[in-house]
């Protein structure tokens, strides 16, 4: 499962980089940031950038 792997990226690295694909942009109809906050919330983890389509996590504290 994506949401894991993510996960385990972020327990590993501590930060991550994610890319939203447009398919998934336009099949929820939100905006980025609400997109964004919507996985960092889902990982438990602390949105810091949200730049084009791509946004950055960090491990929560």
């Amino acid at each position: 499962n994506l949401i894991e792997e993510m996960r385990r990226n972020l327990k590993k690295h501590g930060m991550i980089k994610v890319r939203i694909l447009k398919s998934y942009r336009e099949s929820m109809n939100r905006s980025r940031q609400e997109l964004a906050q919507m996985i960092a919330n889902l990982l438990d983890a602390e949105l810091k950038e949200v730049r084009g389509y791509t946004f950055t996590l960090k491990r929560g504290s």
